[in-house]
């Protein structure tokens, strides 16, 4: 299709009491000619032939008998009539008349001659069926005058008559204008039905913004206007019976449409727009649809009238909105105002031409304004997604910071709170931590001690004091957490470590081989000492199971977590006696019979002890290591012989036990705990005990 076919001028004349003369139309120069003026008029008669009279009735087309200066002829704009134009000066050639938007049904007479046909056309209520298809009708014109009869009649619809100028050209000319409005129609469809679902669609994934709902539905109801009316393409694929109904919706989509867009204005500025304002205009709305969805047509017609009259003040209180939201410099509200006027300018073209007063020949810029006003929209909600996405970036930077400083934080709390201790409280965050948070468990603690560590410090200035600390307790971590178990706390030099069971491992069994390790990372590090000039180092380890409290203690102002119980007690008494023993590593008969297999380990009992408070004495073990293997070697030698004597020394036999104390030493004289028992034997035999003295060492308050 050519441009020129595109906008083809069309060449408006006025007929004059039922003749049009057009002796000057040029069809090369003018495609086409709207044949408005007066017609030949005659109200409730189809006649073929109009009589020849000096008292023809005339009536100025394009009108409507609803609303024109004849409506005293018609009850509520229905019956029928017969209409006659006369041309004179037409070209010989092949013509076509475009003829849109007659209600309800028409015939075409040309010449005398029926040559097309529109629904039922009678005077007869029951016998009329309605017909809104349009189509270009083509003929060969013979004459240089053509005389055109339109018989019309409506019982179907509020105003009747012809509201549309009918076109006459060339025939390439009118077809292919009909075609250009098709396509347009047609795109105009395509385009607002995809701006409407994909409202919809965002819609769906932004249901707090009702905004989009209402401006979907909204654009929803003007798409399928555009199929009902313009080229009224839907007419066109649908039965005659099916008509009404299709009458039904045209009217539908107008008052949804309104009812619809008020409420997305109201959505998009709640500001400007009293809530009675909208509610004045949304009931309404809302009634008059209902009324046309139930009633029939011949009844709600009657009342499109004053609706189109509220849709004006609606409209007012749009305009005075928006001036206010462009006061206030409110979002978009230029844009908004842009598009809104190509919507008014729109619908008020569409009302006026319904109303008989038409601006552009065209029933349907209603489209056109809501296509723009839709394509400002679009402007609009990209400016705010592209706006909401910047923000939403911002905060996702913000949220990404506060994260990785919530991780940090997270990191330097777990320094000071050890993970596991929040697990063992059930917790699954730091924040989660209450004052009085507690829980009882059954682990085992290990306590470790460095020897002579304040004589050692009073070598050692405060920042060195600290840098020994620090690459001191560094080495000894790693090999608690590679036994599963973590650090409680530090105290000074002091570790205490916790132990529970795991489904691989006895907490028991996973303390004892922690000891073990670090013993051996011990002598890693002193050898490291040793090669810089240093001293060595030494520590000692008391290990005990049972059940202790874990939990928080302080104020709400500062918190601490800690375990306590006489397990924790007894693992630091323990502690002590390896001083008192001058040996590395001393368990208790708790941990020895919680462990898996102690017959494998290199363990001897060497004493029975009791603690402050308590009437039981406790078995303690030393568990031998193999730093010094001669002297680990002749323990485990020398067994035997050490279990006799210490059965010896509880009966009171102190020289029979003191005898085998001194052989073993002979044997093995670095044996600490046997010099231990010589130089208790010793003092009991030079000053006898009281006649109820046991065995059990008695563990002082320090």
């Amino acid at each position: 299709m050519s441009c020129q076919e595109k906008s083809a001028p069309i060449i408006e004349r006025e007929a004059k009491a039922g003749v049009l003369r057009v002796l000057d139309w040029n069809p090369k120069a003018e495609d086409m000619i709207q044949l408005v003026g007066e017609w030949s008029y005659l109200p409730h008669q189809l006649v073929d032939s109009f009589p020849v009279t000096a008292n023809n009735s005339y009536i100025y087309l394009p009108d409507t008998w609803g609303e024109s200066t004849i409506k005293q002829s018609f009850e509520q704009g229905q019956g029928c009539a017969s209409f006659r134009l006369v041309i004179e000066g037409l070209p010989q050639i092949k013509l076509a008349l475009a003829i849109k938007q007659i209600n309800s049904a028409y015939q075409l007479l040309l010449n005398g001659e029926l040559v097309h046909r529109n629904g039922q056309v009678t005077c007869d209520p029951s016998e009329a069926t309605p017909d809104y298809t349009y189509q270009p009708y083509v003929f060969d014109n013979r004459a240089d005058q053509l005389e055109i009869i339109l018989q019309i009649s409506n019982y179907h619809t509020r105003n009747i008559g012809i509201p549309t100028a009918i076109t006459l050209g060339t025939a390439s000319a009118v077809i292919a204008s009909s075609n250009w409005h098709t396509m347009i129609d047609a795109f105009l469809f395509g385009a607002l039905l995809i701006i409407s679902l994909y409202h919809f669609i965002v819609f769906f994934f932004r249901r707090q913004d009702l905004s989009l709902l209402y401006f979907a539905l909204a654009a929803l109801a003007i798409t399928i206007r555009t199929l009902l009316t313009g080229e009224q393409l839907a007419y066109g694929w649908v039965s005659a019976n099916i008509y009404p109904i299709l009458f039904k919706i045209d009217y539908l989509t107008y008052t949804l449409a309104t009812l619809f867009f008020i409420s997305y204005i109201h959505a998009l500025f709640p500001k400007e727009y009293a809530r009675w304002q909208v509610w004045s205009l949304s009931i309404p709305a809302a009634i008059y649809s209902a009324v046309i969805l139930f009633s029939p047509n011949s009844f709600y017609v009657q009342f499109v009238t004053y609706f189109q009259l509220l849709t004006g003040v609606g409209l007012l209180y749009i305009v005075v909105g928006q001036i206010r939201a462009i006061y206030y410099k409110r979002k978009n509200a230029w844009m908004f105002a842009a598009g809104f006027l190509a919507f008014v300018l729109g619908v008020s073209n569409d009302i006026l031409h319904y109303s008989s007063i038409s601006l552009t020949g065209s029933d349907n810029m209603t489209v056109l304004g809501v296509f723009i006003f839709f394509i400002a929209q679009s402007i609009i909600l990209s400016y705010r997604f592209s706006r909401a996405y910047q923000k939403i970036k911002a905060l996702s930077d913000d949220l990404q910071r506060s994260v990785d400083n919530q991780v940090q934080l997270n990191q330097a709390i777990k320094r000071f709170v050890p993970v596991q201790f929040l697990q063992e409280l059930g917790k699954e965050g730091y924040s989660d931590i209450q004052l009085g948070d507690s829980t009882a468990k059954i682990m085992t603690v290990l306590f470790s001690d460095l020897r002579s560590f304040t004589k050692l410090s009073e070598s050692l200035n405060p920042m060195q004091n600290f840098e020994f600390l620090n690459s001191y307790l560094k080495r000894m971590e790693p090999p608690i957490q590679h036994h599963g178990g973590f650090v409680d706390k530090y105290i000074g030099d002091a570790i205490m470590a916790l132990f529970r069971d795991r489904e691989t491992e006895k907490s028991a069994d996973a303390a004892v081989q922690t000891a073990i390790a670090l013993r051996k990372e011990l002598e890693k590090f002193n050898h490291e000492r040793l090669s810089q000039g240093q001293v060595r180092i030494d520590f000692g380890i008391g290990i005990n199971t049972g059940e202790l409290m874990l939990g928080t203690v302080g104020s709400e102002n500062r918190l601490d977590t800690t375990v306590i119980g006489d397990t924790v007690n007894l693992a630091s008494r323990l502690e002590a006696l390896t001083k008192y023993f001058r040996t590395p590593i001393l368990i208790s008969d708790y941990t020895y019979r919680a462990l898996s297999a102690p017959g494998e380990l290199p363990l001897r009992k060497i004493d029975l002890v009791r603690v402050p408070g308590k009437e039981k004495a406790i078995i303690i073990y030393e568990l031998i290591t193999y730093e010094d293997a001669p002297l680990a070697d002749r323990k485990l030698a020398s067994l035997v012989n050490f279990y006799q004597a210490i059965d010896l020394y509880s009966q009171g036999r102190f020289k029979a036990a003191l005898k085998i104390f001194q052989q073993i030493l002979r044997f093995n004289p670095g044996d600490t705990v046997s010099q231990k028992y010589e130089s208790r034997c010793e003092t009991y035999i030079a000053k006898p005990p009281l006649q109820d003295w046991d065995s059990t060492l008695e563990i002082k308050n320090h």
